[in-house]
């Protein structure tokens, strides 16, 4: 969420978790696209490194919406961008990377289930139809808005956003020069 390119180059960046996370991606996108330096301080969790942020212990924390948007709507920490191709209305005075001139400079979380292969046609039908019907319901759809989360995808739809995602995050985590720890 954080990011700006008045960012200090030297400031400690805190990814709140390892190697090869949306964190970590999304802040090295961030540091080649702007020309900028942070020194990454992995932690175990959102948690800790947002106590080290209020603190005063690091200069910008990278982590994920849903759990930045209730200290940044009470005034705790504040936003500066957001990792995205559009506002959120959640945030709606917040930019978003691609409105700063960073269009490449997108990380957009998602969920996902996952069957075992093999899965038979069936059972994987049911489930389906059993998880859309629980994401329809008023107050799951009210929670998911309330976390910023939207667009539920069938699984045709889901396999071709993978199918697509896949050899992008390769190719730019092999650009980034990003190794798993």
């Amino acid at each position: 969420m954080p990011a700006s390119r008045a960012a200090a180059s030297t400031s400690g960046l805190s990814l709140p978790s390892g190697a090869g996370t949306t964190n970590h991606l999304s802040g090295e996108l961030f540091q080649s696209a702007t020309g900028t330096k942070f020194i990454h301080i992995p932690y175990k969790g959102s948690g800790p490194g947002l106590i080290d942020l209020m603190g005063g212990q690091i200069d910008m924390l990278n982590a994920d919406f849903p759990v930045l948007l209730p200290l940044v709507k009470a005034g705790k920490v504040k936003a500066l961008a957001l990792y995205g191709a559009e506002r959120s209305p959640l945030l709606p005075d917040v930019p978003t990377t691609a409105e700063l001139g960073l269009p490449d400079v997108v990380m957009e979380n998602w969920y996902g289930v996952f069957l075992p292969a093999g899965t038979p046609a069936a059972v994987h039908d049911k489930l389906e139809k059993a998880l859309f019907a629980v994401v329809a319901l008023p107050a799951v759809k009210e929670r998911f808005a309330t976390q910023g989360m939207h667009g539920t995808l069938g699984s045709a739809a889901f396999k071709a956003r993978l199918a697509k995602e896949f050899p992008y995050w390769q190719s730019t985590i092999a650009k980034l020069g990003i190794k798993a720890e």
